[in-house]
């Protein structure tokens, strides 16, 4: 009788043990199955660079840090695919491959595929939409960055061919990290948006920027393309020499350089010394960029701007000028310092070498003040090496 009663337990024990973790089990859930025409633009992300097509599952519920596993098959070709889970770079509920258009050799890939979610003895599938009429998204273009670099203004222009873009998002990456900081998915600005303002960047942080056009139809982003501009948050100002323009209007400031072939950046720090005054970019007479007004505190720290250089009628030229022009009321002054653009000699301004003046204003050096002894003493060993080994020394306040 014991040895019955014990078998009746141990049952008893098992039923409850089963009903608990019945009681307990999370179903899969996932959501927005995809296909994805993308565009990307080259980035050290890690995404694939050129037309690209993307397959998978987002929001897949449990997720990818609790032993859900994914897998895709083609329907036209048959083809098997394990998907790749991304909690690496914060989106473990984030299924996804992504393949190059240039080597896929087939309009098939852009077919649907039946996507296969498992996680332990439970399995679902779903199918991706069916992509094989999406057109290439071009680039958003003229894309600038201007003011803090803690919290700078990102502006582009919408693409003037191909798809309708129904909307424009963007995400905010650490390049260092190679992990997104907008969330698991790419902030909404609206169909017509050109521009974004960013806020509490952390100086010292290498981060990439996404600006993303898509089209979209009833079950989700048809395609896209995806422009990334890499962008350093420094807290400080340069120190040593730097070149100071001052109106009787204009300034001009300028230096004669041959064009890369293909699309570059134009980047460069300024600081307003009044609230008056304007500093337009100009490369072989075509305005590339204009900084419009002057802050409200014109002691404030060094702003850092930002060009992308993709007008195929400049690319490739060769000795042209890059002007950068100074207007406004008679007094306006501006000091300019660090401009990084492929080839140019002197962008640090030792001295004035390699560069010609012109117009009624003055240019001139003007030196800023090394840090106080004290001060440097207090980053310690750690950061005076870091300041050591940037191209430029930076003061930190």
């Amino acid at each position: 009788m014991r040895r019955k009663a014990s078998l009746s337990a141990l049952a008893l024990m098992a039923a409850v043990s089963m009903a608990s973790s019945a009681a307990l089990a999370i179903p899969i859930d996932p959501a927005f199955p995809f296909g994805i025409r993308d565009n990307e633009s080259t980035n050290t992300i890690g995404t694939g660079i050129g037309e690209t097509f993307s397959v998978g599952v987002s929001l897949v519920q449990p997720d990818g840090t609790q032993g859900t596993t994914a897998s895709a098959t083609n329907t036209v070709t048959g083809r098997v695919e394990p998907l790749l889970n991304l909690a690496n770079q914060g989106r473990p509920g984030l299924f996804a491959r992504e393949w190059d258009l240039a080597t896929a050799q087939s309009q098939n890939f852009l077919a649907p595929w039946q996507v296969t979610i498992v996680n332990g003895p439970d399995q679902l599938t779903v199918t991706t939409p069916d992509r094989r009429s999406a057109q290439k998204m071009e680039f958003v273009g003229n894309i600038a960055i201007s003011g803090p670099s803690t919290a700078p203004t990102v502006t582009w222009n919408l693409p003037t061919s191909g798809p309708t873009v129904s909307r424009v998002r963007y995400e905010l990456w650490n390049d260092d990290t190679n992990r997104i900081l907008t969330g698991q998915s790419p902030v909404t600005l609206g169909p017509g948006a050109t521009s974004v303002a960013l806020e509490d960047l952390t100086a010292g942080v290498n981060y990439a920027i996404r600006i993303i056009p898509e089209e979209l139809d009833a079950v989700g982003t048809v395609t896209r393309s995806s422009n990334w501009i890499s962008w350093q948050a420094v807290d400080g100002a340069p120190v040593g020499n730097v070149v100071q323009l001052t109106t009787a209007s204009p300034a001009n400031l300028t230096q004669t350089v041959d064009v890369p072939a293909t699309a570059f950046n134009l980047v460069f720090d300024y600081r307003f010394l009044t609230t008056t005054g304007a500093l337009s970019v100009f490369l072989d007479g075509m305005l590339i960029g204009t900084v419009l007004e002057a802050p409200v505190n014109p002691l404030s720290d060094f702003f850092r701007a930002f060009f992308e250089i993709d007008n195929m009628s400049l690319l490739g030229a060769t000795g042209v000028p890059l002007t950068f022009m100074l207007d406004g009321p008679a007094g306006s002054s501006l000091l300019l310092d660090n401009i990084s653009f492929p080839g140019l000699v002197n962008g640090g301004f030792e001295s004035l070498a390699n560069w010609s003046t012109s117009g009624s204003g003055t240019v001139t050096l003007a030196s800023l003040p090394e840090p106080p002894p004290l001060a440097l003493f207090g980053f310690g060993l750690a950061g005076l090496g870091w300041a050591v080994s940037r191209a430029r020394r930076w003061k930190t306040h």
